[in-house]
């Protein structure tokens, strides 16, 4: 009647092997629950952006004028894509 599978040790390590993945699956989409009811709890955002790196943009007559003028060079920035908006 069938055939003895513990002759089989790749079937029986690929059948441990997909147990895991479903529990591995499965504990990532609890934790997911749970930290998403957690920051909707505290009225928390998930991340928070401290500063913005602008990269290239800047110039170096504006970041010495930002210097003088006593505002940083992150509000100089804002201040100068505005214009340029507009």
């Amino acid at each position: 009647m069938g055939e003895d599978i513990w002759g089989r040790p790749i079937m029986i390590l690929g059948f441990i092997l997909v147990i895991g993945g479903i529990q591995f699956i499965t504990t990532g989409i609890i934790a997911e629950i749970i930290v998403r009811t957690y920051f909707e709890s505290q009225n928390k955002k998930t991340y928070t952006v401290k500063s913005v790196f602008v990269g290239e943009q800047v110039a170096v007559g504006s970041v010495q004028s930002a210097e003088h003028s006593g505002q940083s060079v992150v509000d100089r920035l804002h201040t100068t894509s505005a214009k340029n908006a507009e």
